[in-house]
């Protein structure tokens, strides 16, 4: 076994991170996705950039409810008291993260219950061979509906939520 390949025996913690900015409409629906993980050990960091709308808030909502009905995922909680814009965001939000992985998430982004129990398993495949895992991604539209896989060779920039 190599020196950074997961013993899923001996799970290690793993980050899950999201970036949040005016996103109060997709928000809820996203967090409750990170949130629902089913890998554990798993730290969940949600950073907002100073949103000016209740994206916040929001956050506060979902995060309060999770610690009363389950708990079971470490929470760190971050809010830039100005906005940092997307790099600097992303680079503080690297300063407060403890997993041995790193999954990205962004505040429009929905994750299905079992993303990092996948990724994790993936990268147990391949070991230290592997420095970025890219995965699937579908798109749905405002109200929830599925509109099919997204095609990653068409897109023109890298998507944070299939990192």
């Amino acid at each position: 076994m190599s020196s950074i390949e997961i013993d899923m025996n001996n799970k290690p913690l793993v980050t899950i991170s999201m970036l949040t900015y005016n996103q109060e409409k997709y928000i809820r629906e996203s967090v409750r996705g990170m949130l629902a993980q089913t890998y554990e050990p798993l730290e969940v960091v949600i950073s907002d950039d100073c949103s000016t709308d209740r994206t916040w808030d929001i956050v506060l909502e979902e995060v309060e409810q999770y610690r009363e009905t389950d708990g079971r995922h470490r929470i760190i909680l971050n809010r830039n008291e100005s906005n940092l814009g997307i790099a600097l965001h992303a680079a503080r939000v690297a300063t407060l993260q403890h997993g041995i992985l790193s999954v990205m998430n962004a505040g429009d982004d929905i994750s299905v219950p079992e993303r990092v129990e996948k990724i994790v398993s993936t990268w147990n495949r391949y070991g230290d061979s592997v420095s970025l895992l890219i995965h699937s991604a579908f798109c749905i539209n405002e109200d929830g509906r599925m509109m099919g896989d997204l095609d990653l060779r068409t897109v023109e920039h890298p998507l944070g939520a299939v990192f």
